[in-house]
């Protein structure tokens, strides 16, 4: 009697990114989709011995210590194991935006995660706009995410700094203190009718 292997199946919507692509230090998917991506970028050497056990540990910290911020921004990750590598397989919500991720072995921020609008940064302003639909971004007090400097869509970065144009422009009040005071130089509006007339004659 054969004996039948039955192939895994995988989840409708999961995409897996190749390890050249997260060589980059920067994650990116779309919003409401699952993505897998090897964990072996979380490891320095990845010739040492029995590699897979240090990759699945390192996979394990990583969740841990940035299970917080990926949570404020929907995301849930977890490590799966298919027999051969460790996968982190991120699942995101309706949020989107990106993060900085924390490093299991530099504890600094080596790595970020980008999540995309399905329909793309150039078609979300205008479908939004239609829609009669405000949103504006908020920045977090968060470090850089690697990678990112060029990537924010210019509409983000308007939406952000013509607010805070706004804010600095309601608090400038245009007060002027006139002061009459005796200086040993001629400083401001000179009143030379009250000097001629009486400073001069005291002296």
């Amino acid at each position: 009697m054969a004996k039948q292997t039955r192939k895994r199946r995988e989840p409708s919507g999961l995409s897996r990114i190749s390890y050249e692509k997260a060589s980059t230090h920067c994650i990116e998917m779309t919003d409401l989709s699952l993505s897998e991506i090897p964990a072996e970028f979380l490891i320095k050497d990845i010739n040492t011995r029995n590699p897979e056990s240090q990759i699945a540990r390192l996979a394990t910290q990583f969740i841990n210590e940035n299970r917080g911020l990926l949570n404020d921004i929907g995301v849930s990750v977890e490590s799966k194991y298919d027999g051969q590598k460790v996968f982190l397989r991120f699942s995101s919500s309706n949020c989107i935006g990106a993060a900085p991720l924390l490093s299991p072995t530099s504890g600094r921020v080596d790595y970020g995660l980008i999540i995309r609008p399905r329909f793309d940064w150039i078609g979300l302003g205008p479908m939004l706009s239609s829609m009669g639909w405000k949103i504006v971004p908020t920045p977090l007090r968060l470090p850089l995410v690697p990678g990112t400097e060029r990537k924010i869509p210019p509409w983000v970065l308007a939406s952000i700094t013509l607010r805070r144009i706004e804010l600095m422009l309601d608090q400038l009040n245009r007060n002027f203190s006139f002061i009459e005071t005796d200086v040993a130089a001629p400083k401001g509006s000179v009143n030379w009718n009250e000097y001629a007339t009486r400073r001069l004659s005291a002296l």
